[in-house]
C-alpha cells in the first residue's frame, strides 16, 4: 500500500519489523543503503515504491488468508496494531493479525503473519505445518527475511510463538509455526541497533553495494545534475574516470563481437534448433512470439 507524507515521516522515526532484514543486509529487495536513504531523506515521497500488482493482490488477499487460518485453527484472529519495544526504542511492530481463543477474549495467544507468493517461488517454502525452533538456520522453512521479521515481532510483543500463513500461486495454502529463540533474537536486534545508532542517527551512510541494480537506480534518482553546478576531480577520481571510459569501450567491443559470433553460429546451424557440442553441452535457438530469435547455451 502507498503511504501519505505524514505516515512516511512517522516511519522514519524507527525501524519496522519488516525492515530489520534490510538493516541486516538480508533482504532480497532492499540494501542497507537504500533503507538508510529512506530513513534520512527530506523527501520520503520520492523514495516510496509505487504499488505493483503483487503488492496490490497481496493486500487484497490478506483477509482471505486470515479467514482460512481462522477456519482451520478455530482461533479468532483480529487485526494487529503498532507496538513499540522499550529495550529497543527504535524498533516497532505492526503485525498482520493477533490470534485469540475462539471467543476472542483474554490475552493474545500468538501473532499471525500473512504472505502471498508467486508459483515460481514455491520451492522456497517448506512443508506446511512445520514447527521450527530456529536453531539451524539452514532448516528455515520460509524465505529467511520473513523469519527475521517474525523474530522482531515476537521480541516487540513478547510472544513465544508466531504463525505465518502463506497462499502460493493462489491455490497452495501453507502454515508454519515459529518458536522464539532468544539467542537469535538478541543477535539480530543488536545488529539492527548498530544500523540505527551507527548510520541513521548520525546521518552516516552505510557501505554501498554498487553492484545492486536497485542501488544504481536509487543513485540516479536522488542525484539530479544541475547545469550550473561543476566540480573538480582529484587524481584518484580522474583515474577512475579513465577506467570507466576504457572499460566501456572494451564492453562495447565485446558486445559487438558476441553479436558477430552468434550470427556466424546461426548461419552455420542453418535450420537446426539445437547444436550439440563435442564432449557435452548444446546451443539452442528458439523463436519468440515477436519473431525474434533467442540463443541459449547449455553446458
Amino acid at each position: 500500500m502507498n503511504f501519505t507524507l505524514e505516515q512516511l515521516k512517522e516511519r522514519q522515526q524507527g525501524l519496522g519489523g519488516s525492515e530489520v532484514a534490510a538493516a541486516l543486509g538480508l533482504s532480497p529487495w532492499k540494501t542497507p543503503y537504500e533503507l538508510y536513504i529512506e530513513k534520512t531523506t527530506d523527501d520520503p515521497l520520492l523514495m516510496q515504491t509505487p504499488m505493483n500488482a503483487p503488492m496490490e493482490w497481496g493486500h487484497r488477499l490478506e483477509n482471505v488468508v486470515a479467514l482460512k487460518y481462522q477456519e482451520e485453527t478455530g482461533y479468532a484472529v483480529v487485526p494487529g496494531f503498532k507496538c513499540h519495544y522499550l529495550k529497543y526504542p527504535f524498533l516497532t511492530a505492526s503485525p498482520d493479525r493477533l490470534v485469540y481463543t475462539k471467543d476472542g477474549h483474554g490475552k493474545a495467544l500468538r501473532g499471525l503473519e500473512i504472505k502471498t507468493a508467486d508459483t515460481f517461488c514455491r520451492e522456497k517454502w517448506g512443508a506446511s505445518s512445520t514447527v521450527w525452533d530456529s536453531v539451524d538456520i539452514n532448516q528455515c522453512p520460509i524465505p529467511y527475511h520473513y523469519y527475521v521479521q517474525i523474530v522482531a515481532y515476537m521480541a516487540v510483543l513478547g510472544m513465544e510463538t508466531w504463525d505465518l500463513a502463506v497462499l502460493i500461486g493462489g491455490n497452495d495454502y501453507r502454515v508454519y509455526t515459529f518458536i522464539r529463540n532468544l539467542d537469535n533474537e538478541q543477535m539480530m536486534l543488536e545488529e539492527a541497533r548498530a544500523f540505527w545508532d551507527g548510520f541513521v542517527v548520525p546521518r552516516k551512510a552505510p557501505p554501498i553495494d554498487f553492484t545492486s541494480e536497485s542501488v544504481q537506480a536509487l543513485i540516479a534518482k536522488i542525484n539530479i545534475p544541475q547545469e550550473d553546478v561543476e566540480m573538480e576531480l582529484d587524481e584518484e577520481w580522474s583515474h577512475k574516470v579513465h577506467q570507466v571510459r576504457e572499460t566501456s569501450e572494451i564492453a562495447s567491443l565485446a558486445a559487438k563481437r558476441v553479436k558477430e559470433m552468434k550470427a556466424e553460429l546461426r548461419h552455420f546451424m542453418g535450420e537446426a534448433s539445437i547444436a550439440r557440442l563435442q564432449g557435452g553441452g548444446a546451443v539452442c535457438v528458439k523463436i519468440a512470439k515477436d519473431g525474434s530469435a533467442r540463443m541459449t547455451f547449455k553446458m
